[in-house]
């Protein structure tokens, strides 16, 4: 990710570097995957991370990328049963960006992980609003310092299991 805007260098550059930084610290989460990479459909990308202090790993692919507009990773190995995660960018009002995240999952051992349902979603919600901070204080930042200011910056998301 990058810079907000059609006059800024676009969002979904295809670089991983931002995914550490838009993590919430507490998850321990660091890209597994050799670095640098670029992002494209078909790459997989590992990661390591702690969730609820429990340490996994987690394997993501790409299905889908249509940079600039959206693009699409899917769990292959994790700790959900399904993850299917839809990063979609909508320039608006002549130059800014709204992202939404549009998030289906599925949690393991059906019935019995429907215990964890809610826990799981506020912790998906709280994730999700620190990346709307952290995206809003890179970009707004970086529009500051090529003279521009950031009109719109919206996080979208729809949590369905």
């Amino acid at each position: 990710m990058r810079k907000l805007g059609s006059d800024n260098p676009r969002i979904g550059a295809g670089d991983g570097e931002d995914l550490e930084t838009i993590t919430p610290p507490e998850l321990h989460f660091h890209i597994v995957s050799p670095q640098p990479f670029v992002i494209k459909e078909g790459t997989h990308i590992e990661y390591r991370l702690r969730l609820f202090g429990i340490p996994f790993s987690w394997l993501t692919r790409i299905v889908r990328w249509d940079t600039p507009r959206e693009f699409v990773d899917k769990q292959v190995r994790g700790p959900y049963k399904q993850w299917i995660h839809t990063h979609r960018f909508v320039e608006v009002n002549g130059g800014s960006t709204q992202i939404f995240d549009v998030v289906h999952y599925r949690l393991p051992l059906f019935p019995f992980g429907e215990v964890a349902y809610s826990l799981v979603h506020l912790q998906l919600r709280r994730i999700f609003a620190y990346r709307q901070r952290t995206i809003w204080e890179i970009f707004e930042n970086r529009s500051v310092e090529h003279g521009k200011t950031l009109k719109t910056f919206r996080l979208g998301g729809d949590f369905r299991n």
